[in-house]
This record gives C-alpha cells, sequence and structure tokens, in this order.
C-alpha cells in the first residue's frame, strides 16, 4: 500500500510462507543511516512453522538486490521489543553488530535496536 513495496514467498499451493516490504526511512532511522540514499526495511514475516528453513534469508536476499537495482545504497531497519525473541537473532546474523537503538520508540521504556547493511555497488 502507498508508500510500500512487497515481496512474498510462497509454497507450490499458494500459501504464504513469508513477505519483506520496503519503503523510504522514517526520520529516526535515516538519521542513522550512514549513505545518501538508504531505505528502510519493513513488515518481515515468516510463517512460525516455516522458520529456521531459509525462507527469511531468501527473502532479504532477493529485497537486498531490489534496493541495489533501484538505486539504494543501505538498507536499514528497527525491531521493537515484542520480536526480541523471534527475530533479534536473524537479525544478529543476518546484518552483523547493532548500530544504534531508539529509546522509547514504541512508547516509554520501549526501544529498539537498529541495523544495517551498506549495499555493494
Amino acid at each position: 500500500p502507498g508508500d510500500r513495496e512487497y515481496i512474498v514467498a510462497e509454497d507450490e499451493s499458494g500459501n504464504i510462507l513469508g513477505l519483506m516490504g520496503l519503503r523510504e526511512p522514517e526520520d529516526a532511522l535515516l538519521k542513522l543511516a550512514t549513505t545518501a540514499n538508504p531505505i528502510e526495511l519493513v513488515n518481515a514475516y515468516v510463517s512460525s512453522d516455516k522458520k529456521g528453513q531459509g525462507i527469511g534469508k531468501l527473502l532479504l536476499e532477493k529485497i537486498q538486490e531490489i534496493a541495489k537495482n533501484n538505486g539504494h545504497t543501505e538498507i536499514i531497519l528497527n525491531s521493537g521489543p515484542r520480536y526480541r525473541e523471534s527475530a533479534w537473532s536473524f537479525y544478529d546474523k543476518q546484518f552483523g553488530n547493532r548500530i544504534g537503538e531508539l529509546k522509547d520508540y514504541y512508547g516509554p521504556g520501549l526501544s529498539a535496536p537498529v541495523w544495517h547493511k551498506v549495499l555493494a555497488m
């Protein structure tokens, strides 16, 4: 919808296995970007019964390819505290060290770590 572009992974029967989206970064994230033309990763999801099967990694590879082909120089994202157990380790593995934290981003005491990946041009 609107300012977002999504990719969706489906099985041969058309069941959705996962999705990821891109949009222009919010101002809070833009301040942490390290390159001239970043894009924000949003709404990353893999069905709970399909986690650990490489779907997230494949989606992320495709989203990086799309971002790069659209002239973006960096992917940046944050993840709220409710995803601490379900997503943060994936982002740590795929993006490496966290580059910052958005204090109280999701409400008082609900801060969000920030990751990024510079895209080779």
